[in-house]
């Protein structure tokens, strides 16, 4: 062992022929625990190495090999770095084996399924070819516990601060592309690294700026230091719908009504973007966010069960969050509200609740028949995975069906089985509620384990979503919940119901 970027690097070499694979294993668990990386850290990062080791073993070494294997641990206070060279057969990095669930009565389909593990199970995994030097793979995993988000402590500097500064001055604006960095920083001290990735890049924050994937706001003090920040983040193939999110301030300027101030500043950019509407995700264990998009006019349209990380200290806003945190999604129309009525195919066991949602959003809807023109109708099957190992959770998108209804329960069920195996902690599915077959659809999740959680308002260019969810862990999503809205405690009891009639 030695050190290395301020703490102590450990370097294992073994030979190919003999890999004491559960004693590099142990190792692992060891010596991350004595870094105090959590339990969970440890089991993420013992699959993934086990995942990558036997992958390397399979595609890399060959019978004759014996050029010995090195495993270098190299952590940092915020994340462990686990780096293999293997010197053995060429391989080409970019055309490296890819798992596919539709191809699983196929050795093909079956052949990339470690790195698919290894993927998602770490926060950054990437693999390169170095020629002679062997091939390199880098391993990362962030470090949940000691971040900033669990424990949130206002440091001596910033009580210093409250007691010296009763309303600091600063303006929002546009975020300059030279504040990127600030930004990042910002998020990490609020959120550790428990938010999307692209927010810890500044060149990704960048980018999405230019792009139009991101409108992001600054509150900026007189000396032009970065306070606080949010963003309108756009939905992928829809300019016109946005999330209203990203909202952070900096520990020390916590208080002084910034958040509420960059939240307004965000809705009115939005009117001037001459957007379709916008919707928000609030935590529920607190009710302070809910009422901050409640003020601004949002609905509470759907309930995500157990969405945000564990173990995130809320202070006096609602205290140490010891499960994971549900999200209650709110939705508000910006242009002029809709004229056309809506046509929807509820499946019938929600059709009440939903029909209740549409009518407190201020929508008008009506029950569609299998003739009706008003759903979306294409061939193509549009059917969307996502993964955010930061939540730990799995996102399933039917954005069409294709009216083949069969093939679509079948990519379902193997779609959720592999998430499961995943060991993610929910997985949400959003079906189109406005294309004929959706109740079919939606009966058929329900009969999978999938339970309800909401509406979607402009969820799809042009259609809206139902909303449903699948909990693949089991602790209780409602111990230590809050709501805020006559809508918020009908979602809250709808759900609860239906989640106690499956345990």
């Amino acid at each position: 062992m030695g050190t290395g970027r301020g703490q102590k690097t450990a370097v294992l070499s073994v030979l190919p022929k003999h890999v004491p694979l559960n004693a590099v294993l142990d190792f692992s668990d060891a010596f991350l625990a004595e870094l105090a990386f959590n339990e969970a850290e440890c089991r993420k990062v013992r699959l993934a190495l086990e995942e990558v080791i036997v992958f390397v073993m399979e595609t890399v070494f060959s019978e004759g090999d014996a050029e010995p294997l090195e495993i270098r641990f190299d952590p940092t206070p915020a994340e462990i770095q686990i780096c293999l060279t293997a010197k053995g057969l060429p391989l080409d990095d970019r055309d490296l084996p890819v798992y596919s669930s539709e191809l699983l009565d196929t050795d093909e389909g079956w052949a990339g399924l470690n790195l698919h593990l290894a993927k998602h199970v770490l926060d950054r995994i990437t693999l390169t070819n170095q020629g002679p030097s062997g091939f390199f793979i880098e391993m990362v995993k962030f470090r949940e516990s000691g971040h900033v988000m669990h424990t949130m402590e206002v440091s001596p500097a910033a009580e210093a601060l409250h007691e010296t500064v009763h309303s600091p001055s600063y303006v929002i604006r546009p975020a300059r592309e030279e504040e990127a960095l600030a930004i990042s920083r910002c998020a990490f001290l609020t959120y550790g690294y428990s938010y999307e990735d692209y927010i810890y890049y500044p060149e990704s924050i960048v980018a999405m700026n230019r792009s139009g994937d991101l409108h992001s706001l600054v509150a900026v003090a007189t000396d032009g230091h970065v306070m606080g920040h949010c963003g309108l983040k756009f939905c992928e193939g829809q300019r016109d719908v946005a999330e209203l999110g990203v909202l952070f301030v900096r520990p020390e300027y916590r208080r002084y009504g910034i958040g509420a101030a960059l939240w307004g500043a965000a809705v009115e950019a939005s009117e001037s973007l001459s957007l379709k509407s916008l919707f928000a995700r609030s935590v529920t264990g607190h009710r302070a966010s809910q009422e901050l998009a409640r003020c601004h006019g949002f609905s509470d349209c759907a309930l995500s069960l157990a969405l945000f990380p564990r173990n995130v200290d809320l202070k006096n806003m609602g205290g140490l969050q010891g499960g994971k945190m549900s999200g209650m999604r709110q939705w508000v129309p910006i242009s002029s509200p809709r004229e056309k009525v809506t046509a929807i195919y509820p499946p019938a066991c929600y059709a009440e609740v939903i029909a209740e949602l549409y009518r407190r959003a201020g929508i008008a809807v009506c029950q569609g028949t299998a003739a009706s023109d008003d759903g979306v109708a294409v061939s193509e099957i549009l059917f969307h995975v996502q993964r955010i190992p930061a939540l730990n959770v799995g996102m399933i998108e039917v954005v069409s069906h294709g009216f083949r209804i069969f093939d679509v329960k079948k990519r379902l069920r193997a779609t959720l089985r592999q998430l499961c195996r995943e060991k993610f902690d929910t997985v949400y599915l959003t079906l189109n509620l406005q294309q004929a077959g959706a109740d079919a659809l939606a009966e058929d999740a329900a009969a999978q384990g999938f339970i309800f959680s909401g509406i979607v308002p402009d969820a799809f260019p042009g259609s809206d979503g139902l909303a449903m969810q699948y909990l693949n862990l089991s602790e209780n999503p409602f111990e230590q919940m809050t709501v805020w809205t006559e809508t918020a405690e009908m979602l809250c009891d709808v759900i609860r119901t239906e989640w106690e009639r499956i345990q």
